[in-house]
């Protein structure tokens, strides 16, 4: 079987104009299907709001029938109390336990005693079960402490057990701000704990002295039936269902009663901060569930409970099912519709494009392998009229640009090539890669000529058999002549008459010639003493007219450039390098420069080190010879001193015989005389 390369370009042709058809068929029957999806879409939409408006709608009603049932009762248990008599107020204090809101721990308070009808009110239930028994409600009676609104008497809970909300504190702010501002309050909420609808009424009393008394009144919906047949237990197709959630996330009611309670805020989930983050108006979201099954969620808040009611629905229900038929509908129409353009497409195909493509083919494979082609003659005036002369205007453009990149690639960088336009990417690469192979071309001449320099003068520096003045006016007289300046100077580190560090000007070369003259810088003066003290070059573009009066060494002649530079050798400055030009110096000159006063520096630094030590190594020589002389002449004197020391020693000896003898004589003499 052929690969689709190898077929002929007509079943190509028919090929791609087939699976273009099929493509823009493809196209008109996904638009339809969508258009239609998406109206479907908006039907239903409106459809579930308006059901979600009627759900809303029943919730309200039971609970205004709810609020008004707790309002009778808040004022049946107003005349209860005003029956046995008012709430008498005492200065005598009662303990009372009450329930922290913060910790949930049991305190103990003291409270003013109250009274009715003889009986302490703190702790007391009667009143509370009584109003209970008649109506079925729950009442709480507060009192105001330091601490809080504090219920001192209430009635069973059924919900919580028949338990008590003695001790408890109210912290609601709705329900303490009408107590402040002494108004009425009744307000519907469902139950996080019973699950069921909660209404509460209260009231503010006084005592016989104005404290306030707060009465609530509570009931809980008897008609919960309602909820769940009108709303919960409602179906919408197969899987439709309708549910209560709160805002912390819990399920308050749900046809399946395993969800009831569960609580969708715990894992944070997108689903559920899309849904508590919309407050107001009517909602759609879309998400999968733990089967991966798509599900359309329509939803409300409904702010009396503080709950979101909610509608859910699988999209298969809402769309598959009511799309199928149109879905195969328009496959098939596709199918046929396809079928039957492609081959109309395909008869007309072969007979007007075949020989027109194979030319423009035969061209362009002979412009893709590099040929040089001339341009061909248009016989027609369609689109392929235009599509040869476009291919003609290819094929001289491409036969300029190969001549001016041939002339290019022999470095004759002036060849003429002008771009078409701004967007002429050839001729405009063309162009750049002129300018950067020029510019590559400049660079490498530049270094090489660095390069050749630098060798040069090493080759020089380090074959040099003369004197320091001798090798600085070498490399000076050719530097000049290299860097094609017109005079120089260089001056080395040496000592006037009372040793004082200077420069002395050790060679000289002025347009040609040697010039042989002396003169001494110190630091510091002028520009070549500026160099000195400084360490660092000195380049002036522009000379000032009074330059020479005020401290070159170079003559009279006006310099248009001047570059100072010190023999600096391991930070040492050996001497400087005053050179000018008639023109300025480039970058790349300046550079060599540096480098061969550098190679100048470490030799002149070498030559200085070996007379130093040349001239060490005679001082210690004459040294020696100076102290074998000393040690022969210590040695002698050594000698004559040890003989004279002898002699002394003889000459004491004799003298001390002699005065022996002298002693002897005198004894005799003194004998002879007694």
């Amino acid at each position: 079987m052929k690969s689709f390369k190898d077929l002929n370009l007509s079943v190509k042709f028919s090929i791609i104009s087939a699976l273009s058809l099929s493509i823009v068929f493809a196209i008109l029957i996904a638009v339809i299907y969508f258009q239609q999806k998406a109206s479907l879409i908006a039907e239903n939409d409106i459809r579930f709001m308006s059901q979600l408006t009627d759900l809303v709608s029943i919730i309200d009603e039971q609970r205004k029938a709810q609020e008004e049932k707790v309002k009778i009762s808040l004022i049946l248990a107003e005349k209860l109390i005003k029956a046995k008599g008012e709430i008498v107020e005492t200065d005598s204090l009662v303990d009372f336990t009450y329930i922290a809101p913060s910790t949930g721990n049991k305190q103990n308070t003291k409270l003013k005693a109250w009274y009715l009808n003889g009986r302490l009110l703190q702790g007391d239930s009667l009143l509370a079960d009584e109003f209970q028994a008649l109506t079925g409600n729950i009442l709480s009676i507060e009192q105001s402490s330091k601490i809080g609104y504090l219920t001192i008497s209430s009635s069973k809970i059924p919900a919580l057990g028949n338990s008590r909300t003695l001790g408890s504190i109210t912290t609601q702010q709705p329900i303490l701000a009408a107590i402040k501002a002494d108004t009425p309050y009744i307000g519907t909420s469902i139950g996080s704990v019973s699950k069921k609808i909660m209404t509460v009424a209260s009231k503010n009393l006084t005592t016989n002295k104005g404290s306030k008394v707060v009465l609530y009144s509570f009931s809980l919906l008897e008609d919960e039936q309602a909820i769940q047949k009108n709303i919960i237990q409602k179906k919408y197709g197969e899987n439709g269902f309708t549910y209560l959630m709160n805002k912390k996330g819990i399920i308050l009611f749900h046809p399946n009663p395993k969800y009831v309670g569960l609580d969708l805020g715990k894992d944070n989930s997108p689903t559920f901060r899309s849904v508590v983050k919309n407050v107001t108006g009517q909602h759609k979201l879309f998400y999968k569930d733990d089967k991966n099954i798509t599900k359309h969620q329509y939803y409300t808040y409904y702010a009396p409970f503080d709950i979101f009611v909610g509608i859910v629905i699988t999209e298969a229900e809402l769309l598959d099912k009511p799309l199928a038929s149109l879905r195969n509908f328009l496959v098939l129409g596709g199918v046929i519709a396809i079928i039957f353009c492609n081959l109309v497409l395909a008869f007309f195909s072969f007979v007007f494009s075949t020989q027109p493509i194979k030319k423009i083919l035969d061209s362009l494979r002979k412009l893709a392998q590099g040929k040089s082609l001339e341009p061909q003659e248009i016989t027609q005036k369609d689109e392929y009229g235009k599509i040869f002369d476009a291919i003609n205007q290819l094929i001289g453009r491409l036969n300029r640009a190969s001549h001016f990149a041939k002339e290019v690639g022999r470095a004759n960088f002036k060849t003429d090539y002008t771009a078409l336009s701004k967007q002429d990417e050839l001729g405009n690469a063309l162009l750049e890669m002129r300018h950067n192979l020029k510019k590559i071309s400049e660079e490498e001449n530049k270094r090489k000529w660095v390069n050749e320099g630098v060798n040069k003068f090493n080759d020089m520096i380090k074959l040099n058999p003369h004197t320091i003045e001798d090798l600085a006016f070498q490399v000076l007289s050719e530097l000049v002549l290299y860097v094609s300046a017109n005079q120089g100077a260089i001056f080395l580190i040496a000592e006037n008459e009372a040793k004082e560090p200077c420069l002395e000007l050790r060679a000289c070369y002025v347009h040609g010639r040697r010039k042989y003259t002396s003169k001494r810088v110190y630091e510091g003066d002028g520009l070549v003493g500026q160099a000195w003290q400084e360490g660092a070059p000195i380049y002036l573009s522009k000379v000032p007219t009074q330059y020479i009066k005020i401290g070159t060494e170079l003559g009279e002649m006006m310099p248009s450039c001047l570059f100072i530079v010190p023999l600096k050798f391991n930070e040492a400055i050996q001497g400087v390098l005053e050179i000018s030009s008639p023109n300025q110096f480039a970058e790349y000159e300046k550079g060599l420069m540096l480098k061969v006063m550098e190679l100048l520096a470490s030799a002149v630094s070498i030559a200085n080190f070996t007379a130093n030590t040349n001239k060490l190594l005679e001082e210690s020589q004459y040294m020696m010879e100076n102290l074998r002389s000393q040690e022969e002449e210590v040695r002698q004197n050594y000698e004559e001193l040890q003989a004279t020391q002898e002699e002394m020693s003889r000459r004491e000896q004799e003298t001390k015989s002699e005065k022996e003898a002298l002693a002897l004589k005198i004894r005799e003499i003194e004998k002879t005389i007694a």
